[in-house]
């Protein structure tokens, strides 16, 4: 069980990585300014280089189950990618991580809507837990509110829709051909966008561009891997160190320190999503 904890800890890692690599993105935009879907489109670009070559294994297929759910799946990336750009750029890592991962409760909505899955009070519960935890972190009064604080929740529901869509995709198609698909419509989407957005971008801005799409994409396999080898109640614990890492980079790289109010939020998330992952685990 040692070997799928490592390997969820240092998925975390690089997730919180993809939101710092961004930031440093941001930080350049007074030399040189694009648009935050040109970073989502060099995302998707690595991301598909990195698992085009699948095809040509046993890993992966051209050919899938169900090809009309990966527009929700990558339309849902897309959005969710963009909007944690826009807000790394205006707000302090720790604030947007945690918020973003409010998605967990989005989910379980769109679960029991869309999906028919029958959803019981207790988890009810950790969703206005989970949700409380979000409001805390933006504290949406007159004085402290910041409308830019509505772009993390605008990622956690876009993220809500793609593990939605992923959890039904995943009863279907392999994980490589579905990873192959995700990365390719996510590119398609992106570069129909392209014409109206470009930009020419610095050569420091196109490797970290790159970056972001290799650290996404090795998280996301060491993610699959973890979950492949261990039990997903006893590892999905492990998810919110995410959060606790975004404050760390936040704080050595940029100086930001994370008030009270947003350490409370975090653990009152993180709470809600043991809590859900448990609940889920009772009822399978």
């Amino acid at each position: 069980m040692v070997r799928p904890i490592f390997l969820v800890l240092a998925a975390c890692t690089f997730f919180a990585c993809t939101n710092l690599i961004a930031r440093l993105v941001a930080e350049t935009q007074a030399e040189n300014t694009i648009h935050p879907l040109m970073i989502t489109f060099g995302r998707y670009f690595s991301g598909f280089l990195l698992v085009a070559p699948a095809l040509f294994t046993r890993f992966a297929s051209t050919r899938s189950q169900v090809p009309a759910f990966y527009l929700l799946r990558s339309g849902g990336g897309v959005a969710s990618s963009t909007c944690i750009f826009i807000g790394v750029a205006h707000l302090p890592l720790a604030d947007v991580t945690a918020i973003s991962y409010a998605s967990p409760f989005f989910a379980l909505m769109l679960a029991a809507l869309f999906l028919g899955e029958k959803v019981r009070g207790a988890r009810w519960g950790a969703v206005a837990l989970g949700f409380t935890g979000a409001l805390l972190i933006t504290r949406p009064t007159p004085e402290s509110f910041q409308i830019m604080a509505l772009v993390p929740f605008a990622a956690a529901l876009t993220i809500a829709i793609e593990v939605t869509c992923a959890r039904f995709i995943a009863q279907r198609d392999s994980i490589g051909t579905a990873m192959v698909w995700t990365n390719g419509v996510g590119l398609l989407m992106t570069l129909c966008l392209l014409p109206f957005i470009w930009g020419v971008p610095t050569w420091e801005q196109a490797g970290l561009i790159f970056l972001i799409g290799l650290i996404t994409v090795s998280g996301q396999v060491l993610m699959i891997t973890a979950m492949s080898q261990g039990e997903a109640s006893l590892l999905a614990p492990l998810f919110y160190s995410t959060l606790v890492y975004a404050a760390l980079f936040g704080w050595l790289v940029f100086g930001e320190i994370p008030v009270a109010w947003t350490w409370a939020g975090a653990a009152l998330i993180m709470v809600s999503g043991i809590w859900l992952a448990h609940s889920n685990r009772r009822q399978s």
